[in-house]
């Protein structure tokens, strides 16, 4: 499924991880993976930037979400003792 990192030389290895999602079926994909293993599609420099401006909407939203998680257990901990 991957390709050779140099027919890419715009993307740099750590630009995609694990949490991009594939522009045409929405399916995770690996900073490796240049081809979307569900549905073929083949990623273009401007699908890279979309996967990951969709990356940085989602990071932004779910920060809160953790602090929240965070702020709870540590309250729970501390009632706990």
């Amino acid at each position: 499924m991957s390709k050779n990192n140099s027919l890419y030389s715009y993307r740099a290895l750590n630009s995609l991880s694990h949490v991009y999602r594939c522009v045409e079926c929405g399916t995770y994909v690996s900073k490796q993976d240049f081809v979307c293993y569900r549905c073929n599609h083949e990623f273009t420099k401007n699908d890279c930037a979309r996967m990951i401006e969709a990356y940085k909407k989602t990071k932004q939203v779910s920060w809160p979400d953790m602090l929240l998680f965070v702020v709870v257990f540590l309250l729970v901990l501390l009632v706990s003792v």
